[in-house]
């Protein structure tokens, strides 16, 4: 396997003349479709498009099912709200977040790798 760099000279630090740049030294080396490849359609669809489904089969693991919701009730703010049944019946949940920052939390953590759990409006409402 060979490794390309691309490296553009930016002359200053206008978000114009950087967004040119980094287009450019993305394109030098294939384009942003050769990095980037949407995940559209179902999760299964998603998942055996980025090879996630293949690592998944060869550990004997199972691909969770987020549709089938479950109704959690509790007290306090959040007194009712449905969440993918997938994450109440499972033994364990392994969540790799990427540290970014973020404008109302500083850092998002892991935060967002939990939001499809969530069902419908649920994530937005609150309810």
């Amino acid at each position: 396997m060979t490794t390309e760099v691309s490296i553009v000279k930016c002359t200053d630090y206008d978000q114009k003349a950087v967004m040119r740049s980094v287009r450019r030294a993305v394109d030098l080396v294939g384009g942003i479709n050769a990095f980037v490849n949407p995940g559209i359609g179902d999760l299964r669809r998603v998942c055996e498009r980025s090879g996630i489904l293949a690592v998944i089969e060869q550990e004997g693991a199972l691909l969770a099912d987020l549709d089938e919701a479950a109704i959690v009730k509790n007290t306090g703010r959040f007194q009712r709200f449905e969440i993918a049944r997938a994450t109440i019946e499972a033994d364990v949940i392994l969540n790799l977040p990427k540290f970014k920052t973020h404008g109302m939390t500083v850092l998002t953590g892991a935060v967002k790798n939990c939001s499809d759990v969530f069902r419908g409006n649920e994530r937005s409402n609150g309810t």
